[in-house]
């Protein structure tokens, strides 16, 4: 799981990272977020913040293309997929399983501050 993880934070993509790995894509999709759940908040901001990067560069060149060859099924297709991992990666779910399109933002747990060590002693010094 953990070498998933590193081969994504890499740029690699899933069918890659299964390639690589003798594993199937859905088995390498699920390592990386397994992985992905179990590090540290900023970790794993990192790791998001090099998926939406790879996420707007795939995006340019599809606009290339779409550009270069005109439009076609495909490379709709292809817009349409990049942006449900674009706004998945924002913490924003679109379903449209059931006809209609239903929209959940997933927004972070809150962190509990933790007070700086001078503000800790004050506060048992007054306390």
């Amino acid at each position: 799981m953990h070498r998933a993880l590193e081969l994504r934070g890499a740029g690699k993509s899933y069918q890659q990272i299964a390639e690589s790995m003798g594993v199937g894509l859905a088995t390498a999709h699920r390592w990386c977020r397994e992985g992905l759940a179990t590090l540290p908040i900023d970790s794993a901001e990192v790791m998001r913040k090099l998926a939406l990067a790879r996420c707007e560069r795939v995006m340019a060149e599809i606009m290339t293309r779409l550009r270069t060859e005109g439009v076609s099924l495909q490379l709709v297709d292809a817009i349409l997929r990049a942006q449900v991992v674009f706004a998945r990666l924002h913490g924003i779910v679109l379903d449209d399983s059931d006809g209609g399109l239903t929209v959940t933002v997933e927004l972070p747990a809150p962190r509990s501050p933790k007070p700086a060590p001078r503000q800790a002693a004050r506060a048992k010094a007054i306390g």
